[in-house]
């Protein structure tokens, strides 16, 4: 009976130390004012809201998962949000034509459970809404 207990007591330790895989993001930008507008307006469908500010960068996000937008030598990569739905990423893409940017892939589903669009931020960095919710069978 103790050895049960002892097993659980570890288990319920392990649940707790469970991370996710990344902290924060620190993206760079030639245009810090720019890119917080571009970046209050295309994550507020996926309710990321813009943190803080300073003379330095932004943070959008909550203080477990963020992004940090600075101004610097900018290096274009992609990254993903996640979307709590489908109707999301699809708000996500609409506000992305909405503010002109640049669009690379409409919302569709990608394969079993990745709905997803993609569209580029005013430094070009490929950025992505995806909702990993069950799709219907017509895609």
């Amino acid at each position: 009976m103790w050895y049960a207990i002892l097993w659980w007591l570890r288990l319920l330790k392990l649940m707790r130390l469970k991370r996710k895989m990344l902290d924060h993001l620190d993206v760079r930008v030639r245009d810090l004012s720019r890119s917080i507008e571009f970046y209050k307006e295309i994550l507020a469908p996926l309710e990321i809201a813009l943190r803080s500010q300073d003379a330095f960068g932004a943070i959008f996000g909550d203080e477990k998962n963020y992004i940090w937008l600075g101004e610097g030598k900018v290096k274009r990569i992609h990254f993903a949000f996640m979307a709590n739905s489908r109707a999301q990423v699809e708000e996500f893409w609409q506000v992305g034509v909405e503010l002109g940017a640049r669009l690379h892939s409409a919302p569709a589903q990608q394969e079993a459970n990745y709905y997803a669009c993609y569209l580029f931020d005013p430094d070009g960095h490929l950025i992505e809404a995806v909702c990993h919710e069950k799709g219907d069978e017509n895609g």
